[in-house]
């Protein structure tokens, strides 16, 4: 941004008084940028730490099922997506199958990533990751209400 407003007012394309208010905007911006990035380890560990929350490293079954996912998933995910859906579904049989007596056990997975997201902006549902997620009997939501289903 900061080049395209250089040429810009090397070009007169830009008055000065829009690039000076630009320019600014870009400096406000880039220092909220970096006061957040400060704060990202406190952040990352207050979410890690958070009652209810476990953090946990990718396991060998995960990238398996990643490396699966990749060969006959839903097309079009990031790799970083695939990892976190793989994770997602073997931790949701890893827990199944602690709990798999107990008839009131429910998972739900909550995630504000449209890429992980079962259904369509016309909230349609959106194989194949409906029946992944509905495989692994898990719930998804799009936000953590736990109302933002489709």
């Amino acid at each position: 941004m900061k080049k395209f407003l250089r040429t810009a007012r090397l070009g007169d394309r830009l008055p000065a008084e829009h690039a000076e208010l630009v320019t600014q905007a870009l400096e406000l911006y880039g220092a909220i940028v970096s006061h957040e990035l400060r704060k990202l380890h406190d952040t990352l560990e207050a979410v890690r730490n958070a009652p209810g929350v476990e953090a946990f490293a990718l396991s060998e079954d995960m990238l398996e099922c990643a490396i699966q996912l990749r060969a006959t998933g839903p097309s079009g995910l990031k790799p970083f997506d695939e990892a976190i859906l793989a994770a997602v579904l073997v931790k949701a049989r890893t827990l199944r199958e602690l709990h798999g007596g107990d008839p009131n056990f429910e998972l739900s997975f909550c995630t504000l990533d449209g890429d992980l997201q079962p259904w369509t902006k016309e909230r349609s549902r959106l194989e194949p990751l409906a029946s992944l997620y509905e495989q692994a009997g898990l719930r998804v939501y799009g936000d953590f209400a736990v109302a933002g289903g489709p």
